[in-house]
């Protein structure tokens, strides 16, 4: 019989994946009892869900940079009270120097988009 924490845990994980289906689909929580990512069909990103009163952000970045290789790593923390009407208001956390990458990753394709944007204006007619 699984503990009201293991019932708590599997729910958040539902529904962040219902948050995050508009940009992911297929997105799907991850049973508690295996190890890895907590939500799968999540290309790119490496989900690890925290929902505990235990507050260890380290702990959790770790768990999440674990879970995915070549991924961003996003720790996702569920702050008690906060159910399902506030899970726009949940914790999402990554470490500064992957959040530095991140943004060095979208200054690259915001570059690219614009010499892509300049490069048809020019070949308009």
């Amino acid at each position: 019989m699984a503990t009201s924490r293991v019932r708590r845990g599997r729910k958040s994980q539902d529904i962040a994946a219902d948050f995050l289906r508009p940009l992911f689909p297929d997105v799907r929580p991850v049973a508690a009892s295996l190890k890895g990512k907590d939500l799968l069909e999540t290309p790119g990103w490496a989900f690890e869900q925290k929902a505990t009163k235990d507050f260890s952000p380290t702990e959790f970045l770790r768990q999440a940079e674990d879970c995915g290789k070549d991924e961003w790593p996003v720790a996702l923390y569920r702050p008690r009270g906060y159910g399902e009407a506030k899970v726009a208001l949940w914790v999402a956390m990554m470490s500064f120097g992957k959040l530095k990458d991140l943004i060095t990753y979208i200054q690259y394709l915001e570059l690219k988009v614009r010499e892509l944007s300049d490069l048809q204006d020019r070949t308009d007619p």
